[in-house]
């Protein structure tokens, strides 16, 4: 193995007081020398901190704290480690997550080995629970279906499925990442953008291609917190995500059932969807309102 090239890891920290050191110490345990950390804490309410800071003095690699007050744009969180990050390879992660031990070395070699792979990732994950059970009926990516998952591949599962691969674990090479300018800080969304962006980088510089291994690299944290669990802020963040980066493109039948299905519920924000949706840049509500129930629930915003 090459130690002479470096890997940052960036980490994003908000109210991970219970996870923090976990994910830390699990970057600890990859079995590589060359490593810098770089922890960014989005001004948790909890000790997260605090933690980190005592996690520094016992750091065996370089590492550096960033604070600040909570912005909760991830993005422009991800961009200030970016920024900060000096390794050949980067790799990105939330601070409930924690990386599967030597997951990192091996993604390291292959990048190594071929100066024609952009980027390596997992096609699965280990699904965790808060006391760290395994959560074993947790939906698969359907990218591990594929023998050899190319950029396009990658392209079309974030567009129809709206997920191919978890950016956590994932490893790029540092030059790629700044090519694309890192994140989309505009937009709510932060993972499937950065994923879109590499992938139409690889597929405009030929040589450039993914490798895809077929096991899990990190243990992905469900709880109570967790932001996806926002149903009405992650349907906002598609819709950026679409109307910004497909462009007159129909939205798929996932999302669209994505959308209806969310309408159903009790918590439903019906104004928060209308006026998501009602403006001149946003054609989704035109493709919904084909089912009659859906009209019945906007029914107070078409008279």
């Amino acid at each position: 193995m090459n130690i002479d090239k470096k890997i940052s890891f960036c980490c994003l920290s908000y109210n991970h007081s219970a996870f923090v050191e976990e994910c830390i110490k699990s970057i600890w345990n990859q079995n590589y020398n060359n490593i810098e950390i770089i922890v960014l804490d989005d001004g948790s309410k909890d000790n997260s901190f605090e933690i980190i800071q005592q996690l520094e003095k016992q750091s065996p690699y370089p590492m550096t704290i960033i604070t600040q007050k909570n912005s909760g744009n991830i993005g422009a969180n991800f961009n200030k480690l970016i920024s900060k990050a000096t390794g050949d390879y980067i790799t990105f992660i939330a601070c409930d997550d924690c990386f599967i031990e030597n997951t990192i070395p091996e993604k390291i070699d292959i990048l190594n080995n071929n100066d024609n792979i952009a980027f390596v990732c997992d096609s699965k994950i280990r699904a965790i629970d808060e006391n760290n059970n395994e959560i074993k009926d947790y939906p698969k990516m359907k990218l591990d279906k594929i023998k050899n998952p190319s950029a396009k591949d990658i392209l079309k599962h974030d567009f129809k499925r709206i997920h191919s691969y978890y950016i956590q674990g994932a490893v790029y090479r540092k030059n790629i990442v700044d090519a694309v300018e890192g994140f989309d800080e505009s937009c709510i969304c932060d993972d499937i953008i950065l994923r879109t962006k590499i992938a139409r980088y690889i597929i405009k510089n030929k040589k450039l291609k993914p490798k895809v291994l077929h096991k899990a690299g990190i243990n992905y944290r469900r709880h109570s917190n967790n932001i996806s669990s926002n149903n009405l802020r992650q349907i906002k963040a598609v819709a950026q995500y679409y109307n910004k980066y497909w462009t007159n493109k129909t939205i798929p039948k996932k999302y669209k059932t994505w959308v209806k299905h969310y309408l159903y519920e009790d918590n439903c924000d019906i104004e928060a969807i209308y006026n998501l949706f009602k403006g001149k840049n946003y054609k989704i509500i035109k493709q919904l309102i084909f089912i009659e129930n859906i009209k019945k629930r906007f029914k107070n915003f078409f008279k």
